[in-house]
């Protein structure tokens, strides 16, 4: 600026004398960084000469949309790009990284979401409505097990799970081909045993995860029962023994 300064009061020294020249920038564009998408006003944003970082810069943009659990960001520069859980940029500062002049921020939301199958009140897919949901709340959303013919000691969680958390809880990853590949990995919960219980209610469920509660023993040889039962019709001794059948599971069972 102090030479913008120079150079025009040089100019006008054969017109004025002794000319003073105030120069202020107002906006500078060159330092601009464009932030679009799920904020609440998607433009092109000044930045601070000091420098200004992630969330500086949604925060000018009039902050996200949606809720944090549910927003993620994507930072472009220079034809790169890096997405970020926004929850992330708050819990760890390192990820809150500077803005330059030039950058494109994209805000965008992306429900996560979990399905659950087999003997509760409701089935199929459930959004996350916290940003932290259990094993125990997962079961709870989807109306619980069902007591007429739910299991509720097979209790199993299918997920895509990373081989350092595996590797952590002390399983061999080395048979599993597939280099970084995650590895297809089933959880199961006995939540009728007290530990078992405590145990899903500090499991953290993950978008993808799939639940699925078993039929009790005796609903799945009902199932079978009622199945051969169905493929025939010369035996007139079948019905009364699948009848009898029935009679000494429901004996049986404690």
């Amino acid at each position: 600026n102090i030479e913008i300064q120079r150079e025009i009061e040089e100019k006008l020294a054969k017109r004025a004398l002794e000319p003073q020249i105030l120069l202020t920038v107002l906006q500078q564009r060159a330092s601009e960084a464009a932030v679009l998408g799920d904020v609440q006003a998607p433009s092109k944003v000044s930045i601070n000469p000091a420098g200004d970082r992630v969330l500086d810069v949604i925060s000018k943009a009039g902050g996200i949309r949606y809720a944090g659990y549910e927003t993620f960001v994507t930072l472009q520069r220079n034809g790169n790009k890096a997405t970020v859980y926004f929850n992330e940029l708050i819990a760890n500062p390192k990820e809150n990284v500077f803005v330059a002049p030039g950058d494109a921020l994209y805000v965008f939301r992306q429900q996560r979401s979990f399905l659950v199958f087999g003997a509760t009140g409701l089935t199929g897919e459930f959004k996350f409505d916290a940003e932290k949901l259990s094993l125990v709340d997962a079961v709870a959303r989807a109306g619980g097990i069902d007591d007429s013919k739910g299991n509720p000691r097979q209790t199993f969680v299918y997920r895509l799970q990373d081989r350092a958390t595996l590797e952590k809880i002390g399983v061999d990853v080395a048979s599993f081909p597939g280099g970084n590949e995650p590895i297809a990995t089933i959880y199961r919960a006995n939540m009728r045993d007290p530990a078992g219980l405590f145990l899903a209610q500090r499991f953290p469920m993950e978008d993808g995860d799939i639940v699925y509660v078993s039929n009790a023993d005796q609903i799945e040889l009902n199932k079978f029962l009622n199945f051969v039962t169905s493929l025939s019709n010369t035996s007139a001794t079948l019905p009364a023994n699948a009848i009898s059948t029935r009679n000494a599971v429901r004996t049986l069972e404690p």
